[in-house]
């Protein structure tokens, strides 16, 4: 009984197990259990234990007994990993009934762990095509189907690559917040599609370079530094809603998802560079932006689907190199917008003063060596901001809006807010005063949802007790999450009180992302978003035809296929 077979062996040194007989005799029954599944584990010890051995008999004694709970940890793991992979599904995880790793709790589990543990469970797929297909037919839906059929841990079948779903807020912490330092930021195709050719803007900068960046521009986008910046904002905001006065009381609807486009880039652009821009000027950028998001997206999916080609011969071709239609043109496109980004600055460094604008902000930040960023890379800074933020807080206030439409007991109570300020200008101060548009703003966008976040293992890892090997592409749905029925009461419903009243988890909500790669235009955008809705709502009624309903639509944000709305003046 006292000794222990030579087939699954134990550093019992090292995890600082007693020779206590019923413990002795507890081990062997786990690792004859191993030993049938054929598994030959790895025990480790956590970080929290390792270097205990010479400690005072008190730390011994928790050491051996964090020791136990490792090995038994580990065996429960490799016993439900091994039933989940020979039916193939498992049944929806809760919280409280993930598998309970010794280090867990602490987000501490050796990564070495990760070879031994059992891969998670999820479809085959296609032959070189995986599920890339049923993604691309239904790039909301299927992911959350996935995760109501295999649980909250999902092997997603890609070309070429190792995929994993995750779908549980906790599991979205570990890697977002927890783990943040074991991920790439983005997979190395986003970064090549978003800015081909130069410096990463910091929405797509990683490890030293991304801290460096985001020490130096963080405070910038304070909300003490935002102060000037949004006044600019207001101003541009009331300007482009105002502008909304030919199409009020004709009776025809109009587009208005585009126009929202065209408040938000010229928001962006004024608080970018101070000046007023022509429509005409803010057409061109809409359309220049929304051409190079359009190919980005689709040179990132191309370049997904190439993976899976043998030899490695799909990867050789970069995302913007991908032989689409108009590929000259698209090239063209991009080098006219950086040679207009080039001219902005140009214009500002000479005749800007002591402007108080974004740009301003950027041009004066120093590194700790006293020194600033070049001018390419303030270009790709100034450009960064401007494409992530314009359709990104329009789509979000087309949602909004055609929402709020749909459901008149909202529309009142929003409507009731804004006139309790009095009809005079709204501005920046009074954004406190208008907690139930934000409300509405964040409900809205927690229905857009988008289809995928994804984030790269730099090292092996565990989720949920499963193999996240190095390399791993690991996703989460945001429109899955905001849907779930665990986390959301009628999660399908339009009901923005429930920001007011329910409790809503950190990790269950995540428009902007989580943890310290949480977007750093946050603010900005409910600045934007808080403003545009009441100066809409302050000026207008708004109708949606009867059979109208919110349809997805995505590029590098999720917008709606369409928005027709028929304004009146109020």
């Amino acid at each position: 009984m006292g000794h222990l077979p030579d087939v699954l062996p134990i550093d019992r040194d090292r995890l600082h197990l007693p020779d206590d007989p019923a413990v002795l005799h507890r081990d062997q029954q786990r690792r004859a259990r191993m030993a049938r599944l054929g598994i030959r584990p790895h025990f480790g010890v956590s970080r929290r234990t390792r270097g205990l051995r010479g400690g005072a008999p008190a730390e011994r004694r928790a050491s051996a007994r964090a020791g136990r709970r490792c090995t038994a940890a580990v065996v429960g793991i490799a016993d439900r990993g091994m039933s989940a992979a020979a039916s193939r599904k498992r049944p929806t995880m809760t919280n409280s009934a993930a598998p309970d790793v010794c280090p867990m709790s602490n987000h501490s589990e050796r990564p070495s762990m990760a070879t031994q543990l059992a891969s998670p469970p999820g479809p085959k797929g296609l032959p070189g095509l995986g599920v890339a297909l049923k993604f691309g037919r239904d790039m909301y839906g299927y992911l959350p189907g996935l995760a109501r059929e295999y649980g909250d841990v999902v092997s997603v079948p890609v070309p070429g690559r190792t995929m994993v779903l995750i779908s549980h807020p906790d599991h979205i912490e570990e890697v977002l917040f927890a783990k943040n330092d074991r991920y790439w930021h983005a997979p190395a195709e986003m970064r090549e599609a978003l800015l081909p050719g130069q410096p990463p803007a910091i929405v797509v900068r990683e490890g030293e370079d991304w801290k460096r960046a985001r020490r130096v521009l963080n405070p910038r986008f304070s909300e003490r530094s935002l102060a000037g910046v949004s006044e600019l904002i207001g101003s541009a905001v009331s300007d482009g809603v105002e502008d909304w006065r030919r199409f009020a009381d004709t009776g025809k609807p109009v587009e208005l998802q585009d126009e929202l486009g065209i408040v938000i880039m010229s928001a962006l652009l004024r608080s970018m560079f101070t000046r007023r821009f022509s429509r005409e000027h803010i057409l061109t950028f809409v359309k220049q932006f929304g051409t190079h998001g359009e190919y980005a997206i689709r040179g990132l999916f191309t370049r997904i689907v190439l993976a899976g080609v043998p030899f490695g011969l799909g990867t050789k071709i970069p995302p913007h190199e991908v032989p689409w239609p108009h590929l000259a043109k698209r090239k063209a496109n991009f080098a006219d917008l950086l040679g207009q980004i080039d001219t902005l600055i140009a214009e500002h460094r000479e005749h800007s003063g002591d402007a108080s604008d974004l740009l301003a902000l950027m041009l004066a930040a120093r590194f700790d060596d006293g020194t600033g960023f070049t001018h390419e890379e303030i270009r790709s800074e100034a450009g960064g901001v401007l494409f992530a933020g314009f359709d990104t807080t329009a789509y979000a206030l087309a949602w909004t809006i055609g929402l709020l439409a749909k459901n008149p007991e909202p529309l009142q109570k929003a409507y009731a807010e804004v006139d309790a300020l009095g009809g005079g200008p709204i501005g920046y101060e009074q954004i406190p005063q208008l907690p139930y548009l934000r409300h509405c703003f964040d409900e809205a966008q927690r229905l857009q949802g988008a289809p995928i976040n994804a984030r790269v293992a730099k090292e092996d890892d565990v989720i949920g007790g499963y193999a996240i090997p190095a390399g791993t592409i690991v996703i989460h749905s945001p429109y899955g999450l905001h849907r779930d029925p665990r986390f959301w009461t009628d999660p399908d419903r339009f009901h923005p009180d429930r920001f007011a009243t329910d409790h809503i988890g950190k990790y269950a909500f995540i428009p902007f992302g989580a943890g310290p790669r949480r977007c750093m235009g946050i603010r900005m955008a409910y600045i934007e978003g808080v403003l545009a809705l009441a100066n809409i709502l302050q000026r207008y009624q708004f109708h949606v035809p009867p059979t109208w309903q919110p349809e997805h639509r995505f590029a590098l944000a999720t917008g709606l296929k369409s928005l027709p709305v028929t304004l009146s003046s109020r």
